[in-house]
């Protein structure tokens, strides 16, 4: 009664000379009652199925309305006492019913709410509004990437901390790689322009590659170490393979490959993005550290990640012109574009394409390029690692990262750069890369 219930009780409602089981029976009946509560105990069960006493006649009144409504039945037992296997004390009626438990004193306030949102219709959990089906379920060509499934799989046994995601990791990987192949080498379609099924491609990859995101970002939330990020790797080198039938590597210039060469550049800075962004700076220079085997002649020797950044002519030069878009790159449009779809800050994008530049000068042949730093316009600051670094403490990202030891080992690597690859002349668009400013170098020289 104290918490908004009205309850009648023979104790309070029955006067001398009533009939209690007419009393009884009216309850039962009453459309005015919402529910009947029954308090079971272990004697209450045995005269009920005994059907001694008035509990027995109580369960011949009870025992028609609880057949007559199998859903949503106004009697609701109550157990107050187990037994000695911990069952509840029912009568054999009620067995089949979902009760409210009184039997412990330590979970009784939770079964007294319960038993008070049943009272008041407030259930704790309510079925949610019905959704809108997928859009792509309706599409004539169904956009569901072929990996969803095997990333659930693989997501779902890597949180419960099962041994087999290893395994599942290595079937959404290969079903990645499949995801991949589609894309290797694009073919002319009748009235459509290169670059637009170089286009095509590319945004129809964009489900593949949020679940890659989501693998990436679960590996680094879950793992303690990068084993199951370097199998990457080896899914790369089978898709970047050089066939028996192809004359020229897949980095050449050649529109067909435009798409493959635009999604492996994203994959890999992004990765490289989101490793920094979690200070796994040891995770990030053990992947890189990797030399892929994408020969097909014996002759050649295996590369670094250098080879997976080209001039995606077929974007920069032929698409740029002919829609005389005059960007400074199409390829950081497009990679700004994913970035903010996948959620993931565009700078820490620039960020790690400036890492991998200044590893590729200091470390290999200097082939990659950072096309993505033409959103540094003529307007620049340190980018954060680089600033973070003038504290002693956080130069250990570079020194991972860069192979360097000291600022002054910085300074003299940059500097055999500038006069080895002439760095000066490196320009996006019109603009040219203020080495300095980005690196933080300028603060460190004026100090």
């Amino acid at each position: 009664m104290a918490d908004g219930v009205d309850v009648r009780l023979d104790k309070w409602d029955l006067k001398e000379g009533d009939d209690k089981y007419v009393f009884m029976e009216g309850l039962v009946n009453d459309p005015q009652i919402d529910k009947v509560l029954c308090f079971c105990d272990k004697g209450y069960a045995k005269k009920a199925d005994d059907r001694k006493g008035g509990v027995g006649t109580e369960a011949q009144i009870l025992t028609p309305e609880l057949y007559k409504k199998t859903k949503g039945s106004r009697i609701v037992p109550i157990a107050c006492e187990i037994d000695e296997d911990g069952e509840p004390c029912l009568p054999t009626f009620f067995e089949p019913r979902i009760y409210i438990d009184f039997s412990n004193e330590e979970r009784f306030e939770d079964e007294y709410e319960k038993l008070l949102r049943l009272l008041f219709d407030r259930p704790l959990h309510r079925k949610p509004n019905i959704g809108r089906p997928p859009e792509y379920l309706f599409e004539e060509e169904p956009r569901r990437s072929i990996t969803a499934n095997r990333l659930m799989a693989f997501k779902n046994d890597l949180e419960t901390g099962k041994k087999s995601a290893k395994g599942k990791a290595r079937a959404f990987l290969r079903s990645y790689a499949e995801a991949l192949k589609q894309i290797r080498t694009l073919k002319p379609e009748e009235g459509k322009e290169p670059d637009e099924v170089v286009i095509d491609a590319i945004n129809g990859f964009e489900p593949v590659r949020q679940d890659y995101l989501a693998y990436v970002q679960h590996v680094i939330d879950f793992e303690d170490d990068p084993s199951l990020l370097l199998m990457i790797r080896k899914e790369w080198e089978e898709v970047l393979r050089r066939r028996k039938d192809e004359p020229e590597g897949i980095f050449e210039p050649n529109w067909e490959r435009g798409a493959i060469q635009f999604v492996m550049r994203d994959a890999l800075t992004t990765l490289i993005a989101m490793l920094i962004d979690d200070s796994k700076f040891d995770w990030a220079d053990t992947f890189l550290t990797h030399r892929y085997d994408l020969r097909y002649y014996t002759d050649e020797t295996p590369c670094y990640y250098s080879e997976l950044e080209t001039y995606i002519r077929v974007l920069e030069d032929w698409r740029n012109k002919r829609l005389n878009l005059n960007r400074a790159s199409l390829v950081a449009d497009l990679q700004k574009d994913w970035a903010e779809r996948g959620g993931i800050d565009f700078e820490k994008i620039m960020q790690a394409d400036l890492i991998l530049t200044l590893r590729a000068l200091f470390l290999l042949d200097g082939r990659w390029f950072p096309r993505t730093l033409a959103y540094t316009g003529r307007t620049y600051r340190p980018m954060p690692l680089f600033a973070l670094a003038e504290d002693e403490g956080h130069f250990s990202a570079l020194k991972a990262l860069l192979h360097v030891e000291s600022w002054g080992d910085f300074s003299g690597k940059m500097e055999t750069a500038y006069l080895q690859h002439n760095l000066k002349s490196w320009r996006i668009g019109i603009w040219g890369l203020n080495w300095g400013e980005l690196t933080n170098l300028k603060n460190q020289h004026q100090s």
